[in-house]
């Protein structure tokens, strides 16, 4: 039979470490190992050597109380329709009528619905990715909610946007908006995705220590090569540290706090007249940087947040804060949740080899169907792992620039790109200082590469040398990409997929082992008593299918012709004519990303974004519905391509559900319920195999 081959892991699994292991089909024998090794009450060492068992438990699969099973979450709805606001559009545009604002809730989605007489938005978008979910307060006594639906910005007019709802003032219902939403984030966020995960683990860590046992109770010699050994979940202490700014103490009498919980952080900014708190998740935060503000001062930047504690030049805490803050972001996000499922693959390829030995000892055959079974596991396709480089990103021009204006103080500034593992970090070093970006791969929204002047290409704002750097930028492109693709989000939704097909075949075969044992499933209660006592799992008391039918689907690729006649008109006139008159706008959408490329005879820019990555699919209407738009994305011909415009914001939204993160969601839950199946069918089978040889 092929033997199928599979990269090094290294993972530490303490008090021992393992050699790199290839897995063999099948059937295939084993390669030879060094002498056994002591783990976990099990023997692992080489083949033929029988597994020294634990005892046998008779509760294996029943405490799963911890666990809270998939419940739809209620559709709502609220007015959000701000009043004052209403009144004053109203007076400035009476032709537009009275504006109303819709907040609708349902189980996976939240949709704003913005609508006048002559123009109409509608927004959606995943509980997960709603960002910061706060209420923040004035002195006058008005509200305001801000999340990634309404952010609240602060610009040079004062702070504007969010949602208010009536005359600004309704409390009670502004907050339970704010807890609604917070708790729908917390049940179908990245919370939620993160505690599943853990919990799913160690289940099927559960289920690959049952299967040693029922080796032994059918006289089957088999070493496993994976230990199975529970991880506790990283729980990080709370902690609150004061980062007010002196300067803006003294002005404003204003103070931050900021708050780091286990799951997410806190910035508390105070003054006499406001309290503003902005909430994030780990798990959503994308970088964490210390930022160099002159020779001594330094600060903390994190996405939109920005906050420089003391005068200033407190260089020690704002190092503390960013090396904290980076350890529960890679800890709690893309990082550590991909590496959790690496570990998951193991343990599923070392489970799908020992029931494969089981069948061949009961004599049962996997039906086969158009060519055989679907393969169970690939770490070769849905586990790559990349190797470092490093770059010289250096912006000749920029460098010199910076010398210049700062009278030779600053130096020449020197940067460079690390790509390691998981991870991109970039480092500007010059005589006033050093200042790191570091990127979890999983968090990087797009790679844009663009060339503008004819001659000058960059990548994510990164221009080498002197800008003409084609073929260095070019390949750092193409790493970056190969990088997003095999360590982002696009490769978590690849692993699901693949685990929750190999959990739904081994549920198969485990029927297949019942049918021929004659063990009736489900088990009467008489079984459960017996095999479970007084706390049968969820997964027999309360049997349910898979939550989701339909929780990720494979699509074609779609091209759409986006140019927009007056941009092109317009990017024509304004250059005199040196950027051509053939402006183009393309929209690629492929099976994991969405692709925009602009070009014209000067300048070309790429952006491609997983569909993960997406924030929120909007559609536009002004004109009373006469012209349509995609912000952002698309707006093709004059403007008035309806057709078109409805057909990609149904394409950008059907894909975002079933590519982005409510299809990883949803098929986390699909696989968890499979695999606690799959528990209680070892349970039986266990229970079977060892009654009879008590009889015996």
């Amino acid at each position: 039979m092929h033997q199928q081959q599979y990269p090094p892991v290294q993972y530490q699994y303490p008090p021992v470490q393992y050699p790199p292991v290839q897995y063999p089909a099948a059937g295939v024998p084993y390669p030879q190992y060094p002498a056994p090794v002591q783990h976990a009450g099990m023997t692992y060492g080489p083949p033929g050597a029988m597994v020294q068992m634990m005892p046998f438990a008779q509760v294996p699969q029943a405490m799963d109380d911890d666990f809270e099973a998939y419940v739809p979450l209620p559709d709502k709805y609220y007015d959000v329709t701000n009043t004052i606001e209403q009144c004053c559009l109203f007076i400035h545009f009476p032709c537009n009528g009275c504006q109303t604002k819709k907040l609708f809730l349902d189980d996976q989605e939240a949709k704003l619905k913005t609508k006048s007489l002559l123009c109409s938005s509608t927004q959606r978008r995943p509980y997960a990715q709603l960002g910061s979910v706060d209420m923040i307060s004035d002195a006058c006594g008005c509200y305001t909610i801000s999340s990634g639906l309404t952010p609240i910005v602060q610009g040079q007019d004062g702070r504007q946007g969010g949602m208010a709802p009536g005359f600004g003032c309704d409390e009670r219902l502004c907050r339970d908006i704010v807890n609604d939403l917070q708790d729908r984030q917390r049940k179908r966020g990245g919370i939620a995705q993160v505690r599943k995960l853990e919990y799913m683990y160690n289940k099927v860590v559960s289920l690959a220590q049952q299967l040693p046992r029922l080796h032994a109770e059918l006289g089957i010699q088999y070493t496993p090569m994976v230990p199975a050994v529970h991880e506790s979940p990283v729980v990080f202490p709370s902690k609150m540290i004061d980062v007010t700014n002196t300067w803006e103490q003294i002005c404003a009498c204003s103070s931050t706090m900021l708050t780091l919980d286990p799951e997410e952080m806190t910035v508390t900014t105070q003054s006499p007249c406001t309290t503003f708190s902005r909430k994030k998740e780990y798990s959503q935060i994308d970088n964490v940087n210390m930022v160099r503000a002159c020779v001594c001062c330094k600060m903390v930047q994190s996405e939109e947040l920005m906050f420089q504690p003391g005068c200033g030049c407190s260089g020690k805490v704002v190092s503390e804060i960013v090396e904290e803050l980076r350890n529960r972001v890679f800890a709690r996000g893309a990082v550590g949740q991909i590496k959790k499922q690496e570990r998951m693959l193991l343990q599923i390829v070392e489970i799908n080899n020992e029931m494969a030995l089981i069948e061949k000892q009961l004599g049962i055959e996997y039906p086969t169907h158009n060519g055989g079974p679907p393969a169970v596991v690939n770490l070769q396709e849905h586990s790559v792992q990349v190797a470092d480089k490093v770059y010289d990103v250096t912006d000749t021009c920029t460098s010199c620039i910076g010398c210049l204006c700062t009278c030779g103080m600053a130096g020449c500034t020197h940067t460079v790109m690390d790509l390691k593992g998981d991870y991109m970090l970039v480092t500007e070093k010059n005589n006033c200082g050093v200042m790191e970006i570091k990127q979890p791969y999983g968090n990087m929204g797009s790679v844009d590469y663009d060339k503008s002047c004819c001659c000058k290409y960059s990548v994510n704002a990164m221009a080498p040398g002197c800008g003409c750097s084609k073929d260095l930028v070019e390949e750092i492109a193409g790493e970056l990409q190969h990088r997003k693709v095999s360590r982002g989000n696009i490769a978590q939704l690849k692993q699901l997929e693949t685990m929750t097909s190999a959990a739904t075949m081994m549920g198969v075969k485990a029927d297949l082992m019942l049918l021929r044992q004659g063990i009736q499933y489900p088990p009467t209660q008489e079984v459960m008593q017996r095999v479970y006592g007084q706390y049968p799992p969820r997964a027999v008391t309360a049997p349910m299918k898979p939550p989701h039918m339909e929780a990720h689907k494979d699509f074609d690729v779609k091209d759409y012709d986006i140019t927009n006649y007056c941009t092109r008109l317009t990017t024509c006139v304004c250059t005199l004519g040196t950027a051509g008159p053939c402006h183009t706008r393309e929209l690629h959408l492929e099976k994991d990303e969405m692709y925009i490329t602009d070009a014209n005879w000067c300048c070309r820019s790429n952006e491609r974004r997983p569909y993960a990555q997406v924030d929120a699919v909007e559609t536009e209407e002004v004109c009373c519905g006469m012209c349509t738009e995609v912000p952002d994305v698309a707006n093709p011909g004059c403007g008035c391509s309806n057709a078109m415009v409805k057909e990609i914001a149904s394409e950008l939204q059907e894909r975002k559900q079933k590519r982005g993160m409510i299809a990883q969601l949803k098929t986390q839950e699909n696989m968890l319920n499979e695999v606690l199946l799959l528990g209680v069918k070892a349970d039986l089978l266990l229970e079977h195999f060892t009654s009879i040889k008590g009889r015996k």
